[in-house]
């Protein structure tokens, strides 16, 4: 044992701050896009425009990787004919 020295486990810290980063963009993605895009009537109009927001987030965003299309989720109809 080495005194003096803490052991680091690279992964965990890569793993732990990609997370923080996605993280971070997804909730600037939020401000920008939804919380301070224009201004709401009210309180209740707020948290509905999240909720849309969120949706089209989660599953009607284009992905460059999937070629600029909305990824595919596990609650999509896959075709079973070839």
């Amino acid at each position: 044992m080495l005194v003096g020295f803490t052991v680091w486990n690279t992964t965990d810290i890569h793993t732990k701050a990609s997370r923080l980063g996605k993280i971070e963009r997804y909730q600037r993605l939020l401000a920008d896009e939804c919380l301070y895009a224009r201004p709401y009537a009210s309180e209740a109009e707020h948290r509905e425009a999240i909720v849309i927001w969120k949706h089209h987030y989660n599953y009607h965003r284009p992905h460059t990787a999937c070629g600029d299309q909305p990824r595919p989720h596990a609650s999509t109809p896959v075709s079973t004919t070839p």
